[in-house]
Formats: structure tokens, sequence, C-alpha cells
């Protein structure tokens, strides 16, 4: 097995990870539970980390009982891995080759790839790869303070690093110029921004990658529920025509199959010509997930009505970006054609993206631009009985009245 070079982009690790992690626990648990049980905590599918006491809620199981499942599969895992099941010791081999345990690098190896495994929490991962790497070393817990050690090291360094904040702004600049304009826009003066309050509070049990800060910009705290979420925020504080945002700033109801939900959009922007701008902020792994196409149309809807502009990304690309990637047109017939024969399940679709080559931004064009249901937990791609066509028309219509912000 190759190893990854190191100037790949970091997603590459992630993706690959996720896979073969996934596809470790589907060989290696038998009981759909304990699978889901795994999916919530470590993430996999929506990069939602539960903890085991919100698991240990949802499956009426006691906290440790949560505990000792997830430890007994891990196990399992490696038992498997070790007695040459294929996807288990794919998985392992994938990691060992990264970390090169037993060599003289080791800690500095899997603190580097815990940085680039950037989505999961720092303490969760670390532990992870610690046990399936250091797990016959009698120092195992050692090894995981001293990655910890390396990896706040390295973050701090990183957070100082000039060159990597002018790179992260870069990337805004780029999204930012693609807000989606309404036909009609109002303004909000400053009076009126002030009286803004978040009509929802972060919850950071759920998101371990929450926080607040104090921002200059606003005068007060700024609650974020991702590291993404707070990297916008520091962009926002340096750009000029930016005079202020609030995070949850309004309710967005609607409805879906008879019944009436509510969507809080992260972010309120206000520019200096007092137009306002409603910003979703999404991982890759949930852009195109069929509940938040349903939200996105919502969004369109209600900033049509007051007078806002939208934009919906996620770290490098935003949902224009997605709607207008061309899919080679040979595997987009293939890929559709086997959604329209059958539902999508996690096993075919890997099996179905290897043989064709589908990217994450095809699958995620695909879904979004041909009327795919794609939901997580159970994984399954198919055909939708919503139609999200005039969603769509609507955007690219809008795109092309756009006024881009310099």
């Amino acid at each position: 097995m190759e190893k990854i070079n190191q100037k790949n982009d970091i997603d590459n690790y992630m993706e690959i990870f996720q896979d073969n992690f996934i596809l470790a626990i589907e060989e290696a648990i038998k009981k759909h539970k304990h699978r889901e049980i795994m999916y919530l905590r470590f993430g996999l599918f929506d990069e939602e980390f539960y903890t085991l006491q919100e698991i240990g809620e949802m499956f009426s199981l006691s906290r440790e009982r949560i505990r000792q499942i997830i430890n007994s599969s891990i196990k399992k895992i490696l038992y498997r891995g070790n007695i040459k099941f294929e996807n288990c010791r794919y998985f392992l081999d994938t990691i060992y080759n990264w970390v090169s345990p037993g060599c003289e690098n080791e800690l500095l190896n899997t603190a580097i790839l815990v940085m680039r495994l950037e989505t999961f929490p720092r303490v969760l991962i670390i532990n992870l790869l610690c046990r399936l790497c250091f797990h016959n070393d009698d120092r195992y817990k050692e090894k995981e303070k001293a990655v910890l050690e390396y990896v706040t090291t390295m973050q701090n360094s990183l957070t100082e690093s000039k060159a990597e904040k002018e790179k992260q702004t870069k990337k805004f600049e780029r999204i930012f110029k693609q807000v989606i304009w309404q036909d009609y826009r109002s303004t909000i003066s400053h009076t009126q921004l002030k009286n803004i309050t978040p009509k929802r509070q972060v919850n950071h049990r759920i998101s371990h990658h929450s926080g607040s800060f104090y921002s200059k910009k606003n005068g007060t705290d700024i609650e974020y529920e991702s590291s993404l979420e707070y990297n916008f925020c520091l962009y926002l504080e340096e750009v000029d025509k930016v005079i202020g945002y609030v995070q949850q700033p309004v309710k967005i109801k609607y409805t879906y199959k008879n019944q009436i939900f509510t969507y809080y959009p992260d972010f309120l922007v206000v520019l200096e010509d007092n137009s306002g701008i409603l910003v979703e902020i999404k991982t890759r792994n949930k852009m195109a997930l069929f509940q938040n196409l349903i939200k996105y149309k919502a969004l369109q809807q209600f900033c049509g009505i007051k007078g806002f502009g939208y934009l919906v990304i996620e770290k490098n690309l935003s949902l224009s970006d997605y709607i207008l990637h061309k899919v080679d047109p040979i595997k987009k017939d293939r890929f559709l054609k086997c959604v329209q024969q059958k539902d999508i399940d996690w096993i075919e679709y890997k099996k179905i993206r290897n043989e064709l080559g589908i990217t994450t931004k095809d699958f995620i064009s695909l879904v979004i631009n041909n009327n795919l249901k794609w939901t997580l937990l159970p994984f399954l791609v198919s055909k939708s009985n919503s139609v999200n066509t005039d969603f769509i028309e609507k955007h690219l219509s809008l795109m092309d009245n756009k006024e881009f912000i310099d």
C-alpha cells in the first residue's frame, strides 16, 4: 500500500479514514445497534459527535454500557484485522502506514495525523489512534498524553501562523463573492442590528468544537458550533464591508410531510450598505443531505420575502460550486441508472464509487442536481418524491443577476 503524499489535501485523509473505518465496523461488528453506537460516537457519515451519556439515552442504556460496547468494538476490529479480515486489515494498515508504530517519530506522526483528521474532537481521535497503534504497549496511556501535548503545541503554532490565516481568508473571500441576492433587497439599520438577538443557544454538550469569543466588531460575545464557524467569524471581524453579525438570528418555519419544523440559519451578516446576508455553514458531508436541501429551499424563500441575500458554504466550496460542477456524463448516467434500479446503501455506494471513480464533489453535485434523496443512519441514496428542481432553477436564475462583493 502506498503512503499518502504529505502534500495531499486534508480532506483526502478525512475521507480515506472515515470510509475505511466504516467498512471495518461493518465487517467486524455484527449487531446493528452496536454499529450505530460506533457511528454516533465517532461522527461517521454526518460528523456529529455524541457523548456516552447522549448515546445511552438514545438506546436506553447506561453510559458505562455504551463505553463497554465501544471498547469491545475496537477490540473486534483489532482482532479481525490481525487474522486478515480484509476491511479491518486494510483500515489498520492505512493507519500504521501513516503513523509507523515502533519508529522513532511514532508520536509525532500520530500528532500529525490527528491534525489532518481535524473534524474529530482531539481527545477522542487521539484515544482511538493510540489504542489501535499502541495496544500492545503498556505505556500507551503515557503515549496518549504525549501525543496530546504535541497536538496542542502544533495547534497553537498553526493558529498564530500568518500564512495559514491568509490562506483561510482567501478561501472565504472567494466563497463570500457567491452570495445570492434576491430581486428585492431590504436594509437593516445599526439600531435594528443591535436589537437582533440569537434565537437559539449553542448546545456545547453536543458540539465538541463549539465555544465563544468576544467580538470587537459587535461589542458582545459570539457563540459558534464548529471550528469552521469560528474561522468564518474571524474573517468577518477583518472585513471592512461587514459592520456586524449575529449567530442563530432568525427562525424559519418550513413544512415537510404535513409537519412543521423550525430551522435556524447560522449567521446574519450586515454590510456597510445595510443589506443583510443569511449564512448557513455545513461540513462537506452534510451539504447534500435531504433534510438540508429542504432547509436551503426554505432559506431561499425566506430571503426572497425579507430581501436578504443568502449563502450556503462549507470549508472550501459553496452550494453554487456544487450546483455548477460538471460530472463526467458517462459516470453520471451509470450512477443515476444504479439509483433508478434500486436504493443504494453504503456498501453498494462504496462499490459504485470505486468502479466509476466518483469523487465526493461529484457525488454531492449528483444528489443536488438530480432530485435524489440522501440520508444518513442509515446511509441511503434513493429517488426523491420531493421535487427540488424549482429551488435549483431559482438559485441559478439569481446567480445570473448576482452582484459580487469586492
